[in-house]
């Protein structure tokens, strides 16, 4: 009985610890994605992240792996995987998809993919906004 105690014990701290990878993960995202808005990670804006990272409690036992997330996360960024026209207009399309799957387009959707549109410089058509019957 013991045994099982200490198997379901170790699963849950394991299923925690991915909830707060998750976590920590979607911080080190939008924090870099700030930080990049005005076209620059700047180094300050990095160690200010990692500390308010070590300073959460769920998340400061990933240690090491904290500095290996930003890093991933910003060469992801400085990448600009975006750089290619066919990529950009994958993205959008996939986006539009997204949007249009419960029927309609909400006004908030629509102003995230022109914004992003605008980042990635790819021209929007009005028409691509169009919920067609069947699509």
């Amino acid at each position: 009985m013991f045994g099982i105690n200490k198997a379901l014990g170790g699963l849950f701290k394991s299923a925690k610890k991915v909830e707060n990878r998750n976590l920590m993960e979607a911080i080190v995202g939008g924090g870099l994605l700030v930080s990049a808005a005005d076209g620059d990670i700047e180094k300050e804006e990095i160690q200010k992240l990692e500390r308010i990272i070590r300073a959460n409690d769920n998340l400061k036992h990933f240690g090491s792996e904290i500095p290996k997330a930003i890093s991933k996360f910003t060469d992801k960024l400085e990448a600009d995987f975006a750089g290619n026209d066919n990529d950009v207009e994958d993205v959008m399309l996939n986006m539009l998809a997204i949007a249009k799957a419960d029927g309609e387009i909400e006004e908030g959707e629509k102003k995230v993919i022109e914004e992003i549109a605008r980042e990635l410089g790819y021209r929007l058509d009005p028409a691509m906004f169009e919920i067609r019957k069947g699509a």
